[in-house]
């Protein structure tokens, strides 16, 4: 019984990691000038933004179905905590909260 929990909990885990894998990639929003590239590896994400201005995005958190960022855009001073979530393999939610507030539906810009 034991053995059938952890191999459940190893799969769920997998299926998981697989989900959020699906977040690499390019992506682009028709309510912002920027296209946001996200790399996976080693378990860590990287976000890349480009557009208009330098922007710096970190990742502060991670979860089973989403990814928080923090973006300081030091041009205009905005600072944004943004949460990523899944929708489906083509389209992500991202909500914003900071000195900007509202959601963004990103789209793969790489298909």
């Amino acid at each position: 019984m034991k053995k059938l929990l952890t191999l459940g909990l190893m799969l769920l885990t997998l299926n998981i990691f697989g989900q959020m894998k699906n977040l690499e990639g390019t992506w682009k929003s028709e309510g912002t000038e920027y296209v946001t590239s996200i790399f996976h590896k080693k378990g860590k994400f990287i976000f890349t933004n480009v557009g208009p201005e330098k922007t710096k995005e970190v990742v502060v958190n991670k979860g089973k179905d989403f990814v928080t960022t923090r973006l300081d855009n030091p041009s205009n001073g905005y600072k944004v905590v943004i949460k990523y979530t899944m929708i489906n393999k083509n389209s992500v939610k991202a909500k914003f909260v900071g000195d900007w507030e509202g959601i963004l539906i990103y789209y793969r810009y790489d298909e």
